[in-house]
């Protein structure tokens, strides 16, 4: 992973560069750290650097390199590869793996060991299966002090950044439906709402993902400007509940379009009755159960 200073330079470019290419192609697109900072993974290195080579040798602009790398990057996405089915006892022992790394700080190596295994393993599945245990393992270890904050914090932030770096590196069908991922105001977790958000956009939705604690007031210029036609919001804990049943009446009574809604999280078992068709739990199998019958497969 690189700062855009290192990525400059091992792409013979500019920061400059590199920044208005992101933004007039949105093809190669850096991951980002909460603080707004860009992360290059190998992966934006390689395809900047067949850019680079398509501008050189068959004497192309980068708008027309850029063209054909996104048409390339297309026809991997879609002839993508079955991979082999992870096992219990895999997922076990990657996640002992992992951690272990993890709790002595070896990011490489963790990172090492995630990108040997998802050349055989479905990445999907390997986060399901994998990081998130892994989390709850994270918190068990905390609360038992088996695990200071400052650890808690590093291996937590970890999985996030990655499971972030798949989802931003997808490309969505922009003519498929838009869906709007948000936390109500005061939730702060969102490990399972950046699972489906990826989930969606592995299949071809555009994903608008704000994350955690948004205020309902601004909502509506959003879902406007956007064009959304699913929103689906995440609550993990209980005296969050009343929030979500706040937001989806405010958007109901403020925003008069056809607008779907979906609601997961751990708390989602305490919603009001009349909310209760909204919800959506289980992972990979329910998920992909629900898409076949959803309105997002009506409307496309």
């Amino acid at each position: 992973m690189y700062g855009i200073k290192k990525a400059a330079e091992l792409t013979g470019t500019s920061p400059i560069t590199l920044r208005a290419w992101e933004n007039r192609y949105d093809v190669i697109k850096p991951m980002r750290t909460e603080g707004g900072t860009r992360i290059y993974s190998e992966e934006n290195i390689e395809d900047l650097l067949w850019v680079i080579r398509e501008k050189e040798e068959n004497k192309v602009s980068i708008k027309e390199a850029m063209r054909l790398l996104k048409e390339k990057k297309a026809d991997v996405f879609s002839n993508e590869p079955v991979k082999k089915a992870l096992s219990v006892t895999e997922a076990d022992h990657f996640h002992e793996e992992i951690y272990a790394m993890l709790k002595k700080y070896d990011t490489k190596e963790a990172t090492t060991i995630l990108e040997q295994a998802i050349e055989t393993y479905d990445y999907e599945d390997f986060f399901h299966q994998v990081y998130v245990p892994m989390l709850f393992h994270v918190g068990k270890d905390w609360e038992n002090n088996n695990l200071s904050v400052a650890k808690e914090h590093f291996i937590s932030h970890y999985i996030q950044r990655k499971i972030y770096q798949y989802f931003n590196e997808l490309e969505a069908d922009t003519n498929n439906p838009s869906v709007l991922a948000i936390c109500p105001p005061y939730e702060m977790h969102h490990i399972g709402l950046i699972l489906f958000s990826l989930f969606l956009k592995r299949r071809g939705y555009p994903v608008l993902f704000i994350g955690e604690n948004t205020p309902k007031e601004e909502l509506e210029d959003v879902l406007e400007e956007n064009q959304v036609k699913l929103m689906c919001l995440s609550v993990t804990m209980p005296a969050h509940v009343n929030e979500v049943e706040e937001m989806i009446e405010y958007i109901k009574e403020h925003y008069k379009k056809p607008l779907e809604f979906i609601i997961g999280g751990n708390s989602a078992r305490f919603l009001p009755s009349h909310l209760i068709r909204y919800q959506l739990s289980g992972g990979l199998k329910q998920w992909t159960e629900w898409l076949e019958k959803s309105t997002l497969k009506q409307v496309e």
